[in-house]
């Protein structure tokens, strides 16, 4: 959820979001899909609102949509925003940088939440700023994919996911040479109750890459790896490829397999009728 207010003069703008449940997450596919169907636009939003839930944003899904998306399809999906709004929170999709927040958390670091993508808020407080035309405050993620897009994130996405390519075939250099490596990647996580799922989902999704070795991992592997780790450990529903569905759900049960327990999203792909099954669990008010 967003709360943004100013200054009486104006001058100064200040935001604010939090993750409220349900909460839900979703891939390009997903967020194409719900935006182009404008029935189904008005079933999501509802049924969020009405259950006080989080539609979660994060820059690796709104890059992802920019590139080779038309003008047209990047206006449905700004109404879908719309739509949405002020119940949306922007989620950090870098496990690695989550989990480092996690450890300094943990260590009695300040209460703030690891998975809460702090510098996505300010550009769009700065995007609603500059497109404000009244003192209403009237929340709106108009041109919001154009702004995406001058700021240069599309760029650093494709740093990012050609940086992970580099360390899985370095890891996978690691695997063969390294016998105590490999004992260690068969074994499941082990424990009654793992704190958060994060660094457990971010360990099974990179094994399942590493053994893979038939597997050539490309920018889009590297973008659905950010897509599923933090959202499937903080979110409540997350649609994704059913590719990464089926590794998620092979996480669960590696978890139980060592004994352990962990926080995870459901998981639904396009393949196993996602948007309608995540709508129905929306609409009916209950839990998987």
């Amino acid at each position: 959820m967003i709360t943004l207010s100013a200054d009486k003069d104006g001058t100064n703008l200040h935001a604010d979001h939090w993750m409220t449940s349900p909460a839900v997450y979703l891939d390009h596919w997903a967020l194409g899909d719900l935006s182009e169907d404008d029935q189904m636009t008005v079933r999501f939003a509802g049924s969020l609102k009405a259950r006080g839930g989080t539609l979660a944003l994060s820059w690796a899904n709104l890059t992802e949509f920019v590139i080779g998306t038309n003008v047209n399809s990047a206006r449905k999906a700004e109404n879908f925003i719309n739509a949405n709004l002020p119940h949306i929170f922007f989620l950090e999709p870098n496990p690695f940088a989550v989990i480092d927040r996690e450890n300094k958390l943990f260590a009695g670091g300040p209460p703030e939440p690891p998975h809460a993508d702090q510098q996505l808020l300010r550009e769009f407080v700065v995007f609603w700023g500059s497109n404000q035309r009244s003192s209403s405050f009237t929340l709106t993620a108009h041109d919001l994919f154009q702004t995406v897009q001058d700021q240069g994130l599309a760029r650093r996405k494709d740093e990012l996911a050609d940086t992970f390519i580099c360390r899985i075939t370095a890891l996978r250099g690691e695997l063969e040479n390294d016998v105590s490596f490999r004992s260690e990647l068969r074994r499941p996580a082990r424990g009654s109750q793992v704190q958060t799922a994060t660094r457990v989902i971010l360990r099974e999704l990179m094994r399942a890459l590493l053994i893979d070795k038939g597997k050539k991992v490309t920018r889009n592997d590297a973008m659905d790896f950010f897509h599923t780790v933090v959202s499937v450990a903080y979110c409540d529903f997350v649609l994704l490829d059913k590719y990464w569905e089926t590794l998620v759900n092979r996480v669960g049960s590696r978890l139980r397999q060592g004994g352990a327990s962990a926080p995870m999203a459901t998981v639904f792909s396009k393949k196993t009728n996602g948007i309608e099954r995540c709508l129905q669990w929306l609409e009916l008010g209950g839990s998987p």
